[in-house]
């Protein structure tokens, strides 16, 4: 596969932000979303209309650089129009597994599961493994996507993955909705952790203390 096309369908599975730097927000569906990102993101594909607003970013990572892998961010917002948070986590999910071979390691349901559930997954690009982690939501007539998704690479350094979780975990936390933060729910964090029979370096997704 093309390294720009894999890095594409990469981005297409999950994304969330790294260190924040400068606020975005756009019109439609848009004008009810707020967030930030750093600068030195690169903005790979983005849409707004007809009552969603999508926007992928490519998160830089000179450990992936000359090569098909890519960490990467994305936001989708949407209106419900009908559909429920559960139809709408069951679909994402679907979708992950079914198109991407993705192992769903955990998944967590806020104190209320109609409005918040969390997904975190493993799966495989070209031998080299990959976390992905994504938030869905539901607030008000919005239904909201916040996701990430990067390759374990030998050579990222511990540095740059402090920062990814940092901004992944800010932006999981401080998406905007009709002025309203998402608020805390679930983190991701650096450890060791065990899930349906398969081990995670690394980094693990856990539920923020109440």
């Amino acid at each position: 596969m093309p390294a720009a096309l894999l890095k594409r369908v990469i981005s297409s599975l999950v994304g969330a932000t790294l260190a924040i730097a400068h606020a975005n927000a756009d019109d439609t569906a848009a004008a009810f979303v707020a967030f930030e990102a750093p600068r030195d993101w690169r903005v790979i594909d983005e849409a707004s209309g007809d009552g969603r607003f999508v926007r992928v970013f490519q998160i830089p990572n000179p450990a992936d650089q000359d090569t098909p892998h890519s960490a990467n961010a994305t936001i989708i917002v949407k209106e419900a129009r009908g559909s429920s948070l559960a139809d709408f986590a069951l679909a994402t999910l679907q979708r992950a597994t079914a198109s991407l071979g993705a192992t769903l390691l955990e998944r967590f349901e806020g104190g209320e599961p109609t409005i918040d559930v969390f997904h975190f997954y493993r799966l495989q690009m070209n031998a080299v493994p990959y976390i992905g982690a994504e938030r869905l939501s539901a607030r008000g007539n919005w239904l909201i996507q916040v996701r990430v998704a990067w390759p374990l690479l030998e050579s990222s350094t511990d540095a740059w993955e402090d920062r990814m979780l940092a901004g992944a975990n800010a932006i999981l936390r401080d998406v905007e909705v009709a002025h309203r933060r998402l608020g805390p729910f679930v983190s991701l964090r650096r450890g060791i952790a065990t899930g349906e029979g398969v081990t995670v370096p690394t980094i693990y997704a856990a539920l923020d203390p109440e």
